[in-house]
């Protein structure tokens, strides 16, 4: 990925945090992001960021089973 937006990924995880995602689709076109750009974001915060992040296909929705993006960098919330 050459660029990564700090708003998309902030907004990202305010998502995730309430749960209110969507289906993989759904998510980035919320996300104004292609499907494909959807999941270099996804990938650049699980293995760049070290975030757990799951999807739950019953509740169509990701979600953090282990803390979120702040725990993942450190800060205590």
């Amino acid at each position: 990925m050459k660029r990564i937006d700090l708003k998309k990924i902030l907004r990202m995880d305010f998502m995730i945090q309430h749960r209110c995602t969507g289906s993989p689709d759904e998510f980035a076109r919320t996300l104004e992001l292609s499907r494909a750009t959807f999941f270099e974001y996804l990938a650049y915060m699980r293995y760049e960021l070290g975030v757990d992040i799951q999807y739950n296909r019953y509740k169509s929705t990701y979600h953090y089973p282990n803390g979120g993006l702040y725990t993942a960098l450190g800060f205590k919330e």
